[in-house]
């Protein structure tokens, strides 16, 4: 199941970071948006990324709009790679809040869930989150804390952390 942007809408919104160590080798980072001017007040629709043994990225939005609600990672320092590991890649950039495609919903379901695999790599003051075997092409802005990839049909490839703390940081390292 891909998870696809239907529209990106000119919304201002911040959003709060919540990073904290679960044990010696998992740290848990949660991201809440928080949009001007809208209330979420209905039930919000999980897709979580599982791989494998490692615990899932879950990605909420909201049932009723499709804006993009939170986002929860569980990062294993095992599976972390550091920016020198990978490459670069250059996006085609985009600035908007998300409104997900919900047409895949089945009514009283709010858990979808897709077996892939993810890579987590740390870059100076930010986290990338990529689905692997998966090509991004545009690289939307959501906020100063958050970007979101996306391939050439707008599915979601994957979510960036930016801005994090030096003291955030250092607990996932």
């Amino acid at each position: 199941m891909d998870l696809v942007v239907k529209k990106l809408y000119d919304i201002q919104s911040y959003s709060t970071i919540n990073v904290e160590s679960v044990s010696e080798e998992l740290v848990l980072i949660d991201l809440e948006l928080q949009p001007d001017s809208i209330n979420f007040d209905s039930r919000p629709l999980h897709c979580r990324y599982d791989f494998g043994d490692f615990p899932p990225l879950d990605i909420s939005f909201d049932s009723e709009t499709g804006l993009l609600k939170e986002i929860t990672l569980f990062v294993s320092k095992s599976y972390l790679k550091h920016e020198k590991e990978v490459r670069d890649v250059e996006y085609q950039n985009a600035i908007g809040y998300p409104c997900m495609n919900t047409e895949f919903v089945v009514k009283n379901e709010f858990y979808y869930d897709e077996i892939c695999e993810i890579i987590i790599t740390r870059r100076e003051l930010s986290l990338s989150v990529v689905r692997a075997n998966r090509v991004s092409s545009l690289k939307v802005i959501v906020n100063e804390n958050l970007s979101i990839l996306l391939d050439e049909s707008e599915a979601l490839t994957g979510v960036e952390f930016n801005n994090l703390s030096k003291d955030n940081l250092n607990l996932i390292n």
